[in-house]
């Protein structure tokens, strides 16, 4: 007891810890852009933009920051300021479970935009809306607010408020438990958000989708989804995202009575939307945590979340949580033969769910989604009409503007020649100067780089060679004097190959990335487990010091791999991209180091220091009896 007291306090600890940090970070965020150079709007435009990407970090400072932005945006008259901080207030404040304050933020941003006409924030603002709708369970509503919000976004060509509120309305025909429909909405917005390459958005689709599916009882598929889904959130790296991941993979698992995992993903959705004290969503976790364990034939586990669903939804008056709350309670006292209990509570979900607006007019819905469609499509014909009245007033515009042109063009021709004459002259004078200054700053190059291959092979390479042969003529009886001499003669044949290597790279004055492998592969061909692959634009050239740098970085890094990993496989991928950037990968599936502990000769500096050197980005990464990666990349020039 007193260990489970003693982590129950240190975990609080670490909450308010990690509160606290989230929560500096918003403010640390928001003074740095209050402190620009910059006018009083362009401040508020950053400030929105910043509390719009990182919201979720902290709820409750984003709301007292925004309130102080809202109140220098009134202050100066800036309309759109006003509106967009009005419309992050809405947001916030139905994340924090105050939905009656929600609405009201969102009508007020509304109001604003258009009134002043500033369409491209009102499709957020709509959504805002709806969503609180759809909190109450006022369906109709919300999806008038989300249509309006697409018609809105798709006239002004705002894709990211076209995804989301195509998302959002196929999450209401999930309600309707029409599955089609919400899937045609759903793959739309996917399709958008790979178009404009934001990999959140894509997150959130899969997860979307996977619900779908999850409704539709295929639950390989809606797992499938999921895990795409989760794979992307946990490289995003937002807590709020993988929560409800967490909570999507748990209900999924429930749905397929598999209650281990279950529990297990709906315990680490809820521990972190109570660390981050995202009350709305709260309930769902916690509903489908007691239905797992009223599966289990737990009763004591299942009653407690089942209540804690209850009283949370209760406390954001979230009357669709509440009554689905109710309903849950009662199966689950009904399954353990407590049927009083069952009765009441029963009882109240129906009640309750009488007394609020069910979704019994799909008809309206339907119609609505059938007014925006043909209004979408009354539009499209629209324009194309006037498209084609312009095109026509185009093409007699044009037929006169061509006749204007030969004209002119004729009587400019005789004009220009004369100087054009003169230009080129000029132009092919300066190209051959320029030519010529090439050619002899290349023939001064080549001929120092001979002399140096000529002096290394000539004079070094005939001294060692030298060296060699007198040592394989000593007779020597000592088996000291003989080990010694062996280890001369070793490393007097290891620099002759050396010697070699180094007067191949400066032998050329550049060298093709192919021919760069083919090297590779001839140089290493002595270690069997050692593979060079090459793939892209391979007839792209490296210069002499490109190539020896590169050399020297792969030989230091096999070296490595070879004397510490006890690696089976080690593998060299160059891969050539389009833009000139060349990737280097040196991968072993040896034990593994930690990059972060000081290794006395493992070479990591040398290497740091040659990336540097090739203006190049260097990663090294190395996981205990999984294997090292150490990669670089640069641009060829």
């Amino acid at each position: 007891m007193k260990f489970k007291r003693l982590s129950f306090f240190l975990c609080s600890i670490i909450m308010f810890f990690a509160l606290r940090a989230n929560g500096q970070f918003i403010e640390d965020g928001y003074n740095k852009i209050d402190n620009l150079p910059i006018s009083e709007q362009g401040k508020i435009d950053s400030i929105y933009s910043f509390f719009f990407k990182n919201y979720n970090k902290d709820f409750a400072a984003v709301d007292s920051l925004a309130q102080i932005s809202l109140a220098k945006a009134k202050l100066i008259k800036y309309a759109r300021g006003e509106a967009v901080l009005l419309t992050m207030l809405s947001l916030v404040q139905e994340s924090l479970g105050k939905l009656n304050l929600s609405e009201t933020y969102a009508k007020n941003a509304i109001s604003i935009l258009e009134a002043n006409k500033i369409y491209k924030d009102l499709p957020l603002a709509h959504f805002s809306l709806g969503t609180f709708y759809r909190r109450k369970n006022r369906q109709a509503e919300a999806m008038s607010e989300y249509l309006k919000g697409l018609q809105i976004a798709e006239n002004t060509k705002n894709n990211p408020g076209i995804r989301l509120l195509n998302t959002a309305t196929a999450i209401l025909y999930v309600s309707l438990k029409n599955y089609e429909k919400a899937l045609e909405y759903h793959l739309k917005a996917l399709e958008i958000s790979k178009k404009i390459n934001d990999e959140i958005s894509e997150q959130k689709c899969y997860t979307n989708i996977g619900i779908v599916y999850s409704r539709k009882k295929d639950y390989d598929e809606a797992l499938k989804y999921h895990l795409l889904a989760l794979k992307l959130a946990i490289k995003g790296g937002d807590e709020r995202t993988i929560a409800f991941v967490y909570n999507d993979l748990g209900s999924t698992y429930l749905y397929k009575n598999n209650l281990k995992n279950a529990i297990f993903y709906l315990k680490k959705s809820i521990e972190i939307r109570e660390n981050i004290n995202e009350l709305i969503e709260l309930p769902y976790t916690y509903n489908y945590l007691g239905q797992t364990y009223s599966k289990a034939r737990n009763f004591i586990a299942a009653e407690k979340w089942l209540k804690m669903a209850l009283s949370t939804a209760k406390s954001i008056e979230n009357n669709k949580q509440i009554y689905e709350a109710y309903e849950e309670l009662s199966n689950m006292y009904a399954s353990f033969n407590r049927f009083d209990s069952a009765y009441v509570y029963s009882h109240k979900y129906n009640l309750l769910r009488d007394s609020v607006r069910q979704i019994e007019n799909i008809e309206n819905l339907n119609e609505l989604t059938t007014q925006y469609e043909t209004s979408k499509k009354e539009q499209q014909i629209k324009e194309l009409s006037q498209q084609n009245t312009i095109q026509e007033l185009q093409l007699e515009q044009r037929k006169y503007l061509l006749l204007m042109a030969i004209v002119l063009t004729f009587a400019a021709i005789l004009v220009a020649y004369f100087f054009n004459y003169k230009r080129k002259q000029k132009e092919k004078r300066l190209e051959l100067e320029a030519q010529l200054l090439k050619i002899e700053a290349e023939q001064k190059v080549t001929s120092e780089r001979v002399r140096i291959s000529r002096d290394l092979h000539d004079n070094i390479g005939s001294y060692l060679t030298f060296i060699n042969t007198s040592m394989s003529g000593l007779e020597v009886n000592e088996n000291d004097q003989q080990e010694k001499l062996a280890l001369i003669k070793d490393l007097t044949l290891e620099t002759i190959k050396e010697l070699r290597k180094t007067v191949w790279l400066i032998n050329k004055s550049e060298v093709t990335v192919e021919e760069f492998s083919v090297k590779l592969r001839e140089l290493f061909k002595n270690i069997a487990h050692l593979k060079v692959n090459v793939s892209g634009e391979v007839n792209l050239k490296l210069s002499a010091q490109q190539a020896t740098e590169v050399f020297r970085i792969i030989q230091e890094a096999v070296n490595n791999a070879l004397k510490y990993s006890n690696a089976e496989n080690i593998n060299i991928v160059l891969e050539v991209h389009p833009e000139r950037t060349l990737n280097v990968e040196i991968k072993d599936d040896g034990v593994g180091f930690d990059v972060n502990e000081e290794r006395n000769g493992f070479g990591l500096g040398n290497i740091k220091n040659r990336v540097e050197l090739l203006g190049g980005q260097l990663s090294v990464e190395s996981i205990n009896n999984i294997g090292t990666r150490i990669s670089f990349s640069f641009n060829l020039g």
